[in-house]
């Protein structure tokens, strides 16, 4: 039996799955991951250099995370399957329930004017 990753075994698992809710949740855990990976190297790293460059690059998968947080048209989608009321069980139900509170919660129910001042 072959011995896969956590991050493997993440995506594997999200790639058979029939909600784009799960792939995002993917997408924040390999982001997480990176992050992670990068701060080791910010923090342990003998090489100046290397310590900056990495201190640098953890920003990155923040920041795309942070982004997917405010994507109207993700969460357009995501309402719209989840107002279809689709059979899901157990942690799929959840996970799509929790995110779209997520994206609430971001400010993406309120008009424009009011969610720009939450983005900022």
């Amino acid at each position: 039996m072959p011995r896969w990753t956590a991050s493997e075994n993440c995506r594997r698992k999200h790639s058979r799955s029939k909600t784009r809710s799960w792939r995002l949740d993917a997408i924040s855990y390999e982001a997480a991951v990176a992050s992670g990976k990068f701060g080791v190297m910010k923090d342990a790293s003998p090489d100046p250099a290397l310590r900056n460059a990495a201190n640098e690059a953890v920003k990155a998968p923040f920041l795309l995370v942070v982004g997917v947080d405010y994507r109207d048209d993700v969460y357009q989608a995501l309402k719209t399957f989840a107002a279809t009321k689709p059979r899901l069980e157990g942690e799929q139900s959840r996970l799509v329930s929790e995110t779209c509170g997520d994206y609430r919660r971001a400010g993406l129910d309120l008009p424009p004017g009011s969610r720009q001042r939450i983005e900022t």
